[in-house]
C-alpha cells in the first residue's frame, strides 16, 4: 500500500514538473505607437506561452480608428546535428492591424539560441493607403522571457 502511494505521488510530481517546463512567461513592455511625430503608449503585460500552441489575441494598442493585436507561438527546436540549435526557442508573432475598414496581417519570427539573452525589441511598420495621404504607423515594444 505504501509503495503504491509512493508511485502515485512520484507520478504526479513528474507530471507537474514536465507540465511546468512546457510553459514560459513573456513580459511585453514599452509599447509605443508612432504616427508622423506623435507618440502614443500601448498596453503591455505578461503572457503565458505554452510550447507549440498559439495564444489568444494580445491587444497591443487600441484607439478610435486603429487597433493592433498580436498572436504568439513559442516552440523549442530539436536538431540531431547541432546542440546549439537543439537548445534554441523560436517565437512566431502574427500582427493583426485594423485601420477603419482596412486590415493588415503580417508575421515576424525571433530565434533565441542557447547562450542568447532571451529578450528582444520588436519594430514593425504598417502603411495604409488613404488617397494621396498614406498613413504610416510604427509599432515598437520590448519582450523578455522568464520562467
Amino acid at each position: 500500500m505504501k509503495f503504491t502511494a509512493f508511485i502515485l505521488c512520484f507520478t504526479y510530481a513528474c507530471a507537474a514538473i514536465a507540465q511546468s517546463e512546457d510553459y514560459i512567461k513573456l513580459t511585453i513592455g514599452d509599447v509605443k505607437i508612432t504616427e508622423n511625430n506623435s507618440v502614443a503608449d500601448g498596453t503591455g503585460g505578461v503572457v503565458d506561452l505554452k510550447n507549440k500552441s498559439k495564444t489568444r489575441d494580445i491587444e497591443l494598442y487600441r484607439s478610435a480608428g486603429l487597433s493592433i493585436s498580436a498572436n504568439m507561438k513559442v516552440s523549442s527546436n530539436n536538431s540531431r546535428r547541432s546542440s546549439t540549435k537543439s537548445g534554441s526557442i523560436t517565437v512566431d508573432v502574427t500582427y493583426n492591424t485594423v485601420y477603419g475598414d482596412k486590415k493588415d496581417k503580417r508575421t515576424a519570427q525571433y530565434v533565441f539560441y542557447l547562450d542568447d539573452e532571451r529578450k528582444f525589441t520588436a519594430k514593425e511598420q504598417f502603411v495604409f493607403k488613404n488617397g494621396l495621404k498614406p498613413r504610416q504607423i510604427k509599432l515598437s515594444y520590448t519582450g523578455q522571457f522568464s520562467d
